[in-house]
C-alpha cells in the first residue's frame, strides 16, 4: 500500500514532504508487526533439527536482497526514475504476498502453548531475555542503533555531495554495506554454530 501511495504521490508529481513522511511513516508501523511475524514463519516451515542450518541459509538470502535491492533500485531510478522504481517495488510485494499465501506451515502449532494468554507469553519472553543477558545486550544495541539512526540514513547526501555519484552509485553504496553479512552467512549456512 506505502509504494502504491510513493507511486501516486512520483506520477502526479507531489513533493510535499508532509505527505511522503506520512507515507514512510506507515510503512514503518507497518514492518513493526511484518517484521516479527515474518522471523517467526521460518520454525513453523522448516523441522527443528534443520533450523540452525534454515536460519543460516535464510540470513543469506535477506543479505543477497539487501545487496540486490539496493542496486536494482538505483538502476530503476537511473532508467526511469521515481514511476519505473516504485512500480517494481509495487510488483514485487504483490509476487512476494502470493508466494507467501503458498506457504505450509506443518510445524505451527508445536511451537507455543496457545492455552497461555497473551500477558502469560509476554512475561515469559521477558523472563526469557532478562535470563539471558547476551541476549538483552543484543536487542539493546539493536534498538540504539535503529533509534539512533546510522550510516545509512547520511548515504544520499554523501553519495551526492561527496563523491558525485548518482542513483546508481547511491545503490552501490547502500549494497556494498551487506557483503560481510553476507560472506558471513554463506559460511554459516556450510557450518552452523552448534
Amino acid at each position: 500500500v506505502c509504494g502504491l501511495i510513493l507511486l501516486v504521490f512520483s506520477a502526479m508529481n507531489l513533493q510535499d514532504l508532509r505527505l511522503i513522511y506520512g507515507a514512510l511513516m506507515l510503512y514503518g508501523c507497518a514492518r513493526a508487526f511484518t517484521g516479527p511475524a515474518l522471523q517467526s514463519l521460518l520454525p513453523q516451515i522448516v523441522p527443528r533439527e534443520q533450523l540452525a542450518s534454515a536460519i543460516a541459509t535464510n540470513s543469506v538470502i535477506m543479505r543477497c536482497s539487501t545487496v540486490g535491492g539496493p542496486l536494482i533500485g538505483g538502476y530503476l531510478y537511473w532508467l526511469g526514475g521515481a514511476e519505473l522504481t516504485y512500480s517494481g517495488c509495487v510488483a514485487a510485494f504483490i509476487a512476494g504476498i502470493l508466494l507467501l499465501a503458498r506457504v505450509a506451515t506443518p510445524y505451527a502449532g508445536k511451537l507455543v502453548d496457545l492455552s497461555d494468554s497473551a500477558w502469560s507469553r509476554f512475561t515469559a519472553g521477558i523472563a526469557f531475555i532478562r535470563s539471558r543477558p547476551i541476549i538483552l545486550g543484543t536487542i539493546s544495541l539493536d534498538l540504539f542503533a535503529v533509534l539512533l539512526g546510522g550510516v545509512v540514513a547520511l548515504l544520499p547526501i554523501y553519495a551526492h555531495e561527496v563523491l558525485n555519484l548518482g542513483p546508481q552509485g547511491l545503490g552501490m553504496l547502500r549494497a556494498s554495506m551487506s557483503l560481510g553479512e553476507l560472506a558471513t552467512g554463506i559460511y554459516l549456512s556450510v557450518r552452523p554454530l552448534d
